[in-house]
């Protein structure tokens, strides 16, 4: 103590006291600035994530920049809504063809007794059925846009089905013959005394 008090002025005073706060000084800037370096380190870091994005993660936050589409979170909610659109569309437009034939309906309504012989026709409708008929005859609507359509089922002449089509699609049942073969596909409407009706019908002709 005594030896810093005899040469105080020496080491503190003039350039030696000068050059001890510059030492002073770099000792102090260098250990804050450690420190602050630690501190980035601990709570910034930086990810790759891809060619052109990055992922910045800052404490427990995750910044997401330049992702690609359907990787952002908030892209999420609408292409799970996108592909449940899709998904409804889909089936709207998707029909199940059944397999029951129109022997297997005549049958069953001839089976059941009277008081359930309404009940069991109006069963069928709605389903969607494609079967081969025979052509029987063709007459037009009033517009004449319309063919009114009816086709034999099987070796019977008793039992039909009807059906309306367009007359610019189907012209050629124009020219037809008297039991030329089409194959009918069409949603049943009704089912009554021995006739089917159909919606929507589609046709092919297998001879022509």
């Amino acid at each position: 103590m005594d030896l810093i008090k005899s040469n105080w002025e020496m080491l503190f005073g003039g350039v030696g006291g000068g050059f001890f706060l510059l030492i002073l000084g770099i000792i102090i800037n260098w250990a804050i600035s450690k420190r602050k370096h630690k501190n980035a380190i601990q709570t910034e870091q930086k990810l790759k994530a891809g060619d052109n994005s990055a992922n910045i993660q800052a404490g427990r936050d995750v910044i997401i920049t330049n992702a690609p589409l359907g990787t952002r979170t908030e892209d999420k909610p609408n292409i799970e809504k996108e592909l449940h659109n899709i998904d409804k569309s889909s089936k709207a437009t998707t029909k199940h063809i059944s397999s029951t034939s129109f022997e297997e309906i005549f049958e069953k309504i001839g089976s059941a007794t009277p008081y359930l012989k309404a009940h069991v026709a109006h069963s069928y409708k709605g389903k969607t059925i494609k079967w081969e008929t025979r052509l029987c005859s063709v007459e037009t609507n009033e517009s004449e846009t319309l063919f009114l359509l009816y086709l034999w089922l099987g070796k019977s002449t008793t039992k039909k089905v009807y059906c309306m089509v367009a007359q610019e699609k189907y012209a050629d049942l124009k020219s037809m013959e008297e039991n030329t073969r089409i194959i009918v596909q069409g949603e049943i409407q009704e089912v009554k005394n021995l006739k089917i009706a159909l919606g929507n019908a589609i046709l092919d002709f297998p001879e022509v």
